[in-house]
């Protein structure tokens, strides 16, 4: 059990009973984890793959895989049960996964000291505002001004669900204990493996949060409480920024359903920062992610709340005068809206040659 102290989205409160009364909350895994430390990690030629079954001479683990992807903000979690070969393959999941959670991940670095090398873009083959490794320019074609917020619609990269969904299943293999993996979800190892074809049952849930609240990388592990509950045996939440995402494991031994109709009970968006219980919360519910083809131009909507210390933060430049000055949002329409990394100081004119008709 956890010791942590999460509430609920008041928005989600009835959801977050229904799951209380059928799950517990048995691990959380935060960045920084000392169980996960590269001094715990074992002597390489003592080393098992978990995903192949795989060990030196036959494999190598020249480097040291990180337990979930360094794209979703993992900095500090390594495992030593990934060989280089796993790695590789894993890795180019992972790239589906950062195309699918779209610039919601690279716009958490703005308000990070690191920068994430993401390569500056326009949004949309047509649009007008841009990203890169330091900031954020919005075109008003790009963004709906309504009183204290604003809404982004920008075009995905395309990708390839089920990449997507295998990306966030290894990862939920890693957090999960060896010997539960190796004996309770041999068929969850197959499936990576490509061993084990499936065309329905990759269920993944998702909530988006505003942008400029973005939680930090924590995955938590629900595990029901009745064995022979007609449930999935685990489900697993990921905080990635501003996205929250669960999956529900179905491929437990334990979890034969046969003809039985399984029941998906998802828990809340759980937050132990009492700031984001206030924050406005989209559901997408639950989509099927088995899909083999690349989804194309799926335009997505962000919301960026106007709170006071944002506006506090504001400047107005005026490119005819080359001036600037401090204000708030009023009302008054945007031309542009920059956004930038703390510390980070570009010329005005430079700016204002983004933003040239």
């Amino acid at each position: 059990m956890v010791n942590v102290r999460f509430k609920p989205h008041p928005f989600f409160i009835e959801r977050a009973k229904a799951s209380q009364e059928r799950y517990d909350l048995i691990d959380a895994v935060f960045d920084g984890d000392g169980r996960y430390a590269m001094k715990k990690l074992k002597k390489k030629e003592n080393r098992v793959c978990l995903f192949c079954g795989k060990s030196k001479p036959e494999v190598n683990f020249k480097s040291d895989a990180h337990l979930v992807s360094n794209h979703i903000g993992n900095t500090s979690l390594f495992s030593d049960f990934e060989c280089h070969t796993c790695n590789l393959k894993f890795g180019k999941l992972e790239d589906d996964l950062a195309k699918f959670l779209g610039i919601s991940k690279a716009l958490a670095k703005l308000y990070q000291n690191k920068p994430e090398g993401y390569k500056g873009r326009h949004l949309s083959a047509h649009a007008r505002s841009y990203l890169g490794n330091s900031l954020l320019i919005l075109a008003p074609k790009d963004i709906k001004q309504e009183e204290n917020k604003l809404v982004i619609r920008y075009t995905k990269n395309p990708y390839k669900p089920i990449s997507v969904y295998k990306s966030l299943l290894k990862f939920s293999l890693s957090i999960l204990p060896r010997e539960e993996v190796k004996q309770n979800l041999p068929r969850a190892l197959d499936f990576l493996a490509d061993k084990l074809n499936a065309t329905r049952g990759a269920y993944l849930s998702r909530y988006l949060l505003p942008f400029d609240r973005m939680s930090p990388l924590c995955i938590m592990v629900f595990k029901k409480k009745k064995g022979n509950d007609l449930l999935p045996t685990y489900i697993i939440s990921f905080y990635l920024g501003n996205n929250i995402i669960n999956l529900p494991l179905l491929l437990h031994e334990k979890d034969a359903f046969r003809n039985e109709e399984v029941e998906i009970i998802l828990p809340p968006p759980y937050f132990f920062d009492e700031r984001y219980l206030q924050e406005p919360v989209v559901d997408y519910g639950l989509r099927d992610f088995c899909s083999p083809q690349k989804v194309n131009d799926e335009v997505e909507e962000l919301l960026l709340t106007l709170s006071e210390d944002f506006q506090h933060q504001l400047t107005t430049y005026d490119p005819v005068t080359n001036t600037t000055a401090l204000r708030s949002l009023d009302g008054t329409p945007i031309h542009h809206l920059t956004i930038m990394k703390e510390g980070v100081n570009i010329d005005p004119k430079i700016l204002a040659s983004f933003t040239k008709d």
